[in-house]
């Protein structure tokens, strides 16, 4: 068996600022496997497979290339919540637009989604439109230091329902099937 040494951590990126120039920092908020296309030695196309709760680096021409394999604007991973923007370049022209995703929830947006109250929380969450972003926020809303009420908790959960598609409407009950009628032979 080989040894392996494990590389020293990178201290935290705290300016936002690129630790390498012309690159872009994200993570993967998700517990989700994500499956990305980079670019290697010649231009030859690489698969990089990117587990949950971790942090990677690609080019912003690698970022538009994934976007563009996406068949549908909301299984974008870079716009529906899916991965979440460490440290962008702020010469590229859609840096602003990813920037105010609001699929895209850093800690600090969520502590001020739960302070909000009545309408106004209601407001807020009607921009997200993405399931994993919902999802994300009812595991948030579920810890005590949040601070999230029973109420935003039970609004996220019928939100959910909403954005897959299922009623609030109970099942019917099932009752006793009608007897079949007898029927005699001739």
């Amino acid at each position: 068996m080989v040894a392996t040494k494990k590389a020293p951590a990178r201290p935290d990126n705290v300016d936002g600022i690129p630790v390498d120039p012309g690159v872009e920092t994200w993570s993967n908020t998700t517990p989700s496997l994500v499956h990305l296309i980079k670019i290697g030695e010649y231009g030859k196309r690489e698969t990089q497979l990117v587990y949950g709760e971790r942090t990677f680096t690609l080019t912003p021409q690698e970022r538009r290339i994934n976007q563009s394999q996406c068949f549908d604007a909301k299984n974008d991973p870079f716009t529906n919540g899916t991965l979440k923007p460490v440290a962008l370049l702020d010469d590229e022209p859609d840096t602003d637009a990813l920037k105010a995703n609001p699929n895209v929830l850093d800690d600090d947006d969520v502590v001020a989604l739960f302070k909000l109250t009545g309408e106004a929380f209601n407001e807020r969450l009607i921009v997200i439109t993405n399931m994993t972003a919902v999802d994300r926020l009812i595991e948030v809303a579920k810890r005590p230091a949040t601070g999230a009420s029973v109420g935003q908790l039970e609004t996220l959960k019928r939100y959910k329902k909403l954005l897959s598609g299922e009623t609030d409407e109970p099942a019917p009950e099932a009752g006793p099937e009608p007897l079949p009628k007898p029927v005699t032979p001739r």
